[in-house]
Formats: C-alpha cells, structure tokens, sequence
C-alpha cells in the first residue's frame, strides 16, 4: 500500500512522539508541511505532487530531530532514542527467550553459544525467573553496546527501528481467511497425503504421532488468525481489539512452535529399500530441517507478538480520554 513522501513523514512522527503530543502538533505540522507544498508547486508549475512534497521535506528537520525538539521530556536522551532502543530489546528478548525455551524443552545439557545462549534452569521456579531476568539483562547489555557504536556520529537514522505501523486492506482480510481456510483443509484431510512417502503406489506418511497431536491446537491458532483475518476485511485493521486478536495469535503460534520443536520426534520413516542406516541418516536430516524451520518461526513469531503487543499499547494511550 503507497502512501505520498508527507503521509510516511507524519506517521513516523506519530510512532515517535508520546500519544498526547502526537495528538497535539501533528495537525499543526502537517498543515506547515502542506503550505511548503503548496508554495513548491507555485514556485515550479511543471513539477507533480509528489516532487513537491519531496522538496517541501528536504528542507524540514528528519522525523527523530524534530521529535526530539517538539518533547518535553526531562530525560537526556532524545524520545527517538528511546523507543527504538526499548523496542529492540524486546525484540530481541522475546526471540533470545523463545530460543532458550527450545532448548530447555529439547533437554539440553549444555550451552549453544557459552555466555549467551543456553537452556533456562529448572530446579526451582525461582532459578528458572532469574535465569529468564539475566537474558534480558544480557540483551539489554548487547543493545545498549549496540547503541552505543552507532551513536559515535551522533546520527539516530543509523539506530535500529522496529516499525509498528501495518497497512492491512480488507483485500488482505479476504485473502487471509481464503488462506486461512486452505491451511485448515490441508492440515485436517491431506496431511498425511503430502508428508508422505510413496513406495510404488502406496504413500506413507512420515510425520511422528508426537507432531501430529498437535494437531487440534494448531487448529485453535488458525481460528484465533482467521478472527483477525475477519475483523481486518470488515474494515477495523486499526481497531485494538485487531491488534489484540494477531497479539494472541502469535503468541500462540510461538508457542506451538516451540512445542512441537522440543517434541522427541519429528519423522518416522519406513525402512522401505533405503536399509535401516540410510534411513536413519534421512530420518535425522529431516528431523534436522524441520527443527530450523520451527525454530526460525517461534523466533519471528516472538518478534511479530512484541511488535502487535506495542501497537496495541500505543493505540490504548492515543485514545481520548472519556
């Protein structure tokens, strides 16, 4: 979805400034914006729109610098600044977290990367919450060594941003339950027919009985997606309870994911005419690429959860106050 030069400046301003500042300048500049604009366009007749806006921007301070003149906010750091680095480190803990349940429910005994990654304590529930707090110390300190690099030329362009704006369309709300309804056929009548195996004419299916019983829940997940799939082509994309609803469906979706990569089993192969080690090498290589594939889903779903979690936030703190 297009939007002109003005609209992406305003709405990265809007994402920057507090909710109640936003509401109170964003009028004001968007109207001295369009006024520049106009004044392009009188200036040089022969350009279009969007080159007017374009030169009307370049002479306008980026969205950061003039957050952080319009706040008045008592902090030393820039309003810019901070989102981005709050938003990064919840990024980052929720796939650091995700991974490290993984691990935890793999069984792990020992740490992926010393120091950094590893599976969480589970002697107490205690041991298990503070070793859940060192990770996000862990990654505050990683993000803040982060900033501070970047920072060295004082340019807050070049920080880490994690964008919350979504432009979703009732297209996309049709084209996601049509999707949605899709998925749900193929998981529930034709699984074992594509995760399968064909000997001659017979097909036999691979999938463990492990991953399979997942099944009902992944089920739950595509309903609680195809709400919000409803509730976008029914023209509420930026509604809370939108964002609230592809909130819990990525949790759960993350969740499921890191249920089924901690499972025993993934695939069970027939010994068929490969022999018993061939099989087994195939069987572990599998096993193998399904393991990344979940892995590398609970983390961006983790990602997407934090993301639709903030936005949700932002929208309750823009409302007007009753």
């Amino acid at each position: 979805m297009s939007t002109t030069p003005v609209e992406q400046y305003l709405e990265r301003l809007e994402d920057l400034l507090p909710a109640a500042e936003a509401r109170r300048v964003l009028p004001e500049v968007r109207e001295m914006i369009l006024d520049r604009v106009d004044a392009e366009m009188e200036g040089a007749p022969d350009i279009d729109q969007a080159e007017a806006e374009s030169r009307a921007l370049a002479s306008w301070d980026p969205p950061e610098t003039l957050a952080g003149q319009l706040t008045t906010a008592s902090l030393t750091i820039d309003v810019a600044t901070r989102r981005a680095f709050v938003r990064t480190l919840l990024a980052l803990f929720a796939g650091h977290l995700a991974f490290a349940i993984v691990l935890t429910g793999a069984g792990s005994a020992g740490t992926a990367i010393p120091g950094f990654l590893g599976p969480l304590p589970m002697q107490t529930f205690l041991a298990t919450i503070l070793g859940a707090l060192s990770i996000l110390c862990i990654d505050a300190g990683i993000v803040f060594l982060l900033f501070v690099l970047l920072g060295r030329s004082r340019s807050r362009l070049k920080l880490p941003y994690l964008d919350l704006k979504t432009h979703w369309t009732r297209r996309d709300g049709i084209q996601g339950l049509i999707l949605t309804a899709l998925l749900v056929l193929v998981f529930n009548m034709f699984l074992d027919t594509i995760f399968a195996l064909r000997e001659g004419d017979t097909l036999t299916p691979f999938l463990s009985d492990d991953l399979k019983a997942l099944l009902p829940w992944l089920n739950v997940v595509l309903g609680i997606f195809a709400v919000r799939h409803l509730l976008t082509a029914l023209g509420r994309s930026e509604r809370v309870e939108t964002h609230v609803v592809d909130a819990l469906a990525s949790l759960a979706a993350a969740v499921l994911a890191i249920l089924a990569a901690t499972r025993a089993n993934l695939v069970t192969l027939p010994d068929g005419a490969l022999g018993p080690d061939r099989t087994d090498i195939l069987e572990d290589l599998m096993d193998r690429v399904f393991l990344v594939v979940f892995v590398v889903a609970a983390l961006l779903l983790a990602v997407r959860f934090v993301k639709r979690a903030l936005r949700t936030s932002r929208l309750l703190a823009a409302r007007d106050p009753e």
